[in-house]
C-alpha cells in the first residue's frame, strides 16, 4: 500500500516488493482478510506426436512445460472432449467442398507465417498414400481474403511448410516431398474467419531423364547470366537436348539462366520447361532474328510464359538455319527459392529437324532420311508428297539444291560412307564427285 516516501508489500510477513529506503521511519498500515489465493484455470491438455494423448485438470503452463503439449483449452475434460484434433480425416488426393472456419476453435498458432494468430482454424489429418511431391493449397477459391495454411508432421506444428500468399489470388500453397504416412494441415485466416477450398494433389515435378545434361552452374552461383554479365556467358544447348538445372531467388536477386543455340534448319522450335518453383521462360527477342550478339537484343522476352510449381510450360518460335538464338529460364517474382529444397528444373529444346539432314526426327542423318528425301524429291508445297523438312533452302520446292545441302549433312554424319544417289535421274550434281569418273 502507498505511504509517503515509498511503499512496501508484505504477505504473511514476507516482503514481495519495496521502494522504501533504509532511512524510512514511516508507519506500517495493515489489512486483514484480503482474500485467498486465486485458483488457476484448469482444462484439458492434448500432447504427443499427433496431439491425441489427453490429460485432465492441467493449467496452460503445465500443459506446455510438463507435457510439451500442443493444445490446451480451459474447462474441457478428456471424457467429453477427447483429443481428436482432426476436424476432417482425408486421404490424398483430395478436394474439399467450400468451407468456412467461422465458429471453430483457435487451437493452432501458424508460427512461421503469423505469430499469435487469434482466428478459428480447421485441422485436417491427411493420409498420403505413396511418396511424391504434394501440393496443399487453397488457390481454387478467390474470396478476396487471405488464408494461412501450414503442413506438419504433428498437430499444429507447421514444420514442413507454412504460407499465406503464394497463389496469385493471395491464397496459400505449400509444396513438399512426402513419404507415405499421416500428416496434418491447418487452415485459418489472418485474425479472421477463412473461406476456402482445400486442394491436395500430387504434382508432376521434374525428374532429370536418362541422357539429361546437368547445368554447369551450381545452385547459388550465377555463371550463365547471358547478357546481364560482363563478359556475357551462356550455357550451350542443342536441339533435342534436355538440360537438368537449378534456380534460386532471395529477397533482392534471382538466378537467370541463359541458353544459346544455333538452328540447323528453317523451322519452328519449342522450348519446354518444368520446374519445382514458379518459373518464367521464353526467347530473348532480337532486332534481327538469328543474328548473334547482345547488342542485337531488344531487352524483351518474346515469346514468354509463366508456370506454377511443377507445371510444364512451352513456348514456340520460328528459326532460320544458321541463326543464333538465346533462351531463358528463371524463377518468377515472389517467394524465395532456396537451394537444396524444390530448386530443380528440366528444360528441353525440340524441333522437327534437330540435326543437319534429319528428316525423320530421330536425331541422326542416315539412309532412312535418304528414303524420305527421295520420296519428296521434285515436289513443291501443296503437293501430297511434299515434305517441308526436305526443303532445306526454304524455296517451297525439293530440288537438286536441297539434295546438295542434304548430302553435305550426310557426309558429315557418316564419314567415309558412300554417298547415296538420286535414282531415276540421268545426272546428279555432286560437288564431291571426281569429274574424271
Amino acid at each position: 500500500m502507498y505511504v509517503p516516501g515509498g511503499y512496501a508489500i508484505l504477505v504473511n510477513g514476507i516482503e514481495y516488493y519495496s521502494t522504501i529506503g533504509s532511512g524510512w521511519s514511516g508507519a506500517w498500515q495493515r489489512l486483514h482478510n484480503i482474500g485467498s489465493e486465486c485458483a488457476p484455470l484448469v482444462g484439458r491438455c492434448c500432447y504427443g506426436s499427433n496431439g491425441a494423448q489427453c490429460v485432465d485438470q492441467t493449467t496452460d503452463v503445465d500443459c506446455l512445460s510438463t507435457y510439451d503439449g500442443c493444445c490446451w483449452e480451459a474447462g474441457l475434460n478428456c471424457v467429453d472432449h477427447p483429443c481428436d484434433y482432426c476436424d476432417y480425416s482425408v486421404t490424398a488426393p483430395y478436394t474439399s467442398p467450400a468451407r468456412s472456419t467461422c465458429g471453430g476453435f483457435d487451437r493452432c498458432d501458424p508460427g512461421p507465417c503469423q505469430n499469435h494468430n487469434t482466428s478459428a482454424d480447421h485441422v485436417y489429418c491427411v493420409e498420403i498414400p505413396y511418396a511424391g511431391t504434394w501440393s496443399f493449397n487453397t488457390c481454387r477459391l478467390d474470396s478476396g481474403l487471405r488464408t494461412i495454411l501450414s503442413v506438419g508432421t504433428s498437430v499444429c506444428s507447421g514444420d514442413l511448410g507454412c504460407d499465406e500468399d503464394a497463389c496469385s489470388n493471395r491464397r496459400s500453397e505449400v509444396v513438399v516431398y512426402l513419404a507415405a504416412g499421416q500428416y496434418y494441415c491447418t487452415i485459418e485466416g489472418p485474425n479472421a474467419c477463412a473461406d476456402y477450398i482445400l486442394d491436395i494433389r500430387e504434382l508432376p515435378c521434374p525428374h532429370c531423364p536418362e541422357g539429361g545434361v546437368p547445368e554447369t552452374e551450381p545452385c547459388g552461383d550465377d555463371t550463365n547470366g547471358g547478357c546481364d554479365m560482363d563478359p556475357p556467358a551462356f550455357e550451350p544447348i542443342a536441339c533435342g537436348e534436355t538440360v537438368c538445372g537449378t534456380g534460386w531467388r532471395d529477397w533482392d536477386s534471382a538466378d537467370a539462366d541463359w541458353f544459346e543455340f544455333t538452328a540447323v534448319a528453317n523451322e519452328t522450335m519449342t522450348w519446354t520447361v518444368n520446374a519445382d518453383f514458379r518459373v518464367s521462360v521464353g526467347l530473348l527477342e532480337q532486332f534481327v532474328p538469328g543474328q548473334a550478339g547482345c547488342e542485337n537484343l531488344t531487352g524483351f522476352v518474346n515469346p514468354q510464359a509463366d508456370a506454377g510449381r511443377c507445371e510444364q510450360i512451352s513456348v514456340t518460335f520460328p528459326v532460320t538455319a544458321g541463326g543464333t538464338y538465346y533462351l531463358l529460364v528463371m524463377p518468377q517474382d515472389g517467394p524465395d527459392v532456396d537451394c537444396g529444397t524444390m530448386d530443380a528444373y528440366t528444360a528441353t529444346l525440340t524441333g522437327v529437324i534437330c540435326s543437319c539432314g534429319d528428316l525423320d526426327a530421330d536425331l541422326d542423318c542416315d539412309m532412312r532420311d535418304y528414303a524420305v528425301f527421295l520420296a519428296a524429291f521434285g515436289t513443291c508445297s501443296g503437293e501430297p508428297a511434299y515434305v517441308p523438312a526436305a526443303d532445306l533452302d526454304g524455296d517451297a520446292c525439293v530440288t537438286l539444291a536441297d539434295y546438295q545441302a542434304w548430302l553435305e549433312c550426310f557426309r558429315t554424319a557418316n564419314p567415309g560412307a558412300a554417298a547415296p544417289g538420286l535414282s531415276g535421274l540421268t545426272e546428279i550434281l555432286d560437288p564431291y564427285e571426281d569429274d574424271s569418273n
